[in-house]
C-alpha cells in the first residue's frame, strides 16, 4: 500500500474537511478532476487505505446539549485494557475512551441532557467498578469552539427531527455505505422520501461531517500519529484570544472551554513528539504572547476507542433520546444554544 501525491492530497483533504460533499466538488477545491477523485477514492478503498467512513452527528440537535470529560485514576494492576475500554463504552453516554499518561489513566468524553445527567453517569460508574476507580474529575464543557476539525454552529434541539429521521439517521452511521435506496426499502419508505429526510438532516446540522476511517499505517503520513489533550490556564484577558488563535491550527482537532483550575482543552494531532513539542513552545510563547499562558499540562493519548456505530439505538433504549407522538422530546429548546459535540 503506497499513497501517491495526488491520493496523499485527496485524502488529507478528506480527512480534515469531510468527505461529505459530492466528488465534484472536492475536485474543485483541489484544481483535480472529478474523475481523478473518484478513481483515487475507490482505489483507497480497495486497498483498505480508507477503512470506510463514520458520520460524525451533532448531539445538541437530539437533545443531548452537554458535554463533559470525566478523567478517572484506575488500580492499573487490575485492569484489562481492552475489557475495561469495553466495559465503559456499553454506557450510552459515553462517546469515546483512551488510556492517558499524567495523573489520570482515562479519559472518558460524555455527552448528556444536562449536568444533573453527567453526575448521575460519574455515580454509576463508580458503584459498577468500586474497587477499579480510586478518583475522577469532571471537566464541564462551557463551550465548543471546534469539534472534528470543524468550527460548529450553535443550535437548539431539532424540535421537528422524528422517529423516521431517527431510523434513517441509525441505518446509514451503522452502514455508512448502504444506498439510501436500500434503506428507504428496508423502511417501507420512497426512495425521494428517505433522499429528501438525508438532505435535511445535514441541511438542519444533525449531520456535521462525513470522517474516513483511516488505515493507522498512514497516520504519520497525515500527521495525525500522535494524540494529545492539552489543558491550558490562561488569564480572562487573553484566554479568549488565545482560543480564537487555536481554533485557526490545523493540528487543533477539538477546542473546548471548560469549568475549574483550566480553563481551555485543546485535541491535539500532530505526527511525532518534535512537532507536538513545537506546538507547545507556539502555545506557550507566540499564540497569544509570552507570559500569557498561566500553566498548561499535557496528556498523551496511548489508547483510544469510540463508541460503535450502533450507538443511536442505546441513546433510545436509556431514555437519553425520548420520542412523543412521534416527535423528538426537546427539553432544552428555546433556553440557549449549544454548539455541536
Amino acid at each position: 500500500m503506497e499513497l501517491s501525491k495526488i491520493d496523499h492530497k485527496i485524502l488529507e483533504f478528506v480527512c480534515f474537511n469531510g468527505a461529505q460533499m459530492s466528488e465534484a466538488e472536492i475536485a474543485k477545491e483541489l484544481r483535480l478532476k472529478p474523475a481523478t477523485v473518484s478513481y483515487s477514492l475507490k482505489k483507497m478503498l480497495r486497498e483498505k487505505i480508507i477503512l470506510g467512513y463514520r458520520y460524525r452527528l451533532n448531539y445538541a440537535r437530539l437533545g443531548l446539549p452537554t458535554i463533559a470529560w470525566v478523567l478517572l485514576k484506575v488500580n492499573i494492576s487490575k485492569v484489562n485494557s481492552f475489557r475495561l475500554l469495553d466495559d465503559l463504552l456499553k454506557f450510552p453516554q459515553v462517546h469515546v475512551v483512551s488510556f492517558v499518561t499524567g495523573e489520570f489513566d482515562l479519559a472518558i468524553k460524555v455527552i448528556e441532557r444536562d449536568v444533573f445527567c453527567v453526575d448521575e453517569f460519574v455515580r454509576k460508574i463508580s458503584e459498577e467498578f468500586p474497587d477499579l476507580i480510586r478518583a475522577s474529575q469532571v471537566l464541564l464543557v462551557t463551550k465548543n469552539y471546534k469539534t472534528h476539525n470543524i468550527i460548529p454552529k450553535e443550535f437548539d434541539c431539532l424540535e421537528s427531527f422524528d422517529k423516521t429521521d431517527f431510523k434513517i439517521l441509525d441505518l446509514k452511521t451503522r452502514f455508512s455505505n448502504k444506498d439510501l435506496g436500500e434503506i428507504a426499502k428496508e423502511l417501507g419508505l420512497h426512495r425521494n422520501t428517505v433522499g429528501k429526510r438525508w438532505k435535511n438532516l445535514w441541511d438542519e446540522a444533525v449531520l456535521v461531517k462525513k470522517t474516513p476511517v483511516v488505515n493507522p499505517v498512514f497516520y504519520k503520513n497525515l500527521k495525525l500519529a500522535l494524540k494529545a489533550t492539552v489543558l491550558v490556564n490562561a488569564p480572562p484577558e487573553s484566554s479568549e484570544e488565545l482560543a480564537q488563535n487555536l481554533v485557526k491550527m490545523g493540528e487543533v482537532h477539538e477546542l473546548n472551554r471548560i469549568l475549574g483550575e483550566f480553563n481551555l482543552m485543546a485535541i491535539i494531532r500532530t505526527a511525532d513528539i518534535p512537532s507536538f513539542l513545537d506546538f507547545i513552545r507556539w502555545i506557550l510563547f507566540r499564540a497569544c504572547g509570552p507570559g500569557n499562558v498561566k500553566k498548561s499540562v499535557s496528556i498523551i493519548v496511548l489508547q483510544s476507542k469510540p463508541h460503535p456505530p450502533n450507538y443511536l439505538p442505546s441513546l433510545l433504549d436509556s431514555g437519553m433520546i425520548k420520542f412523543r407522538k412521534g416527535k423528538i422530546v426537546c427539553t432544552h429548546s428555546h433556553s440557549r444554544k449549544h454548539s455541536s459535540p
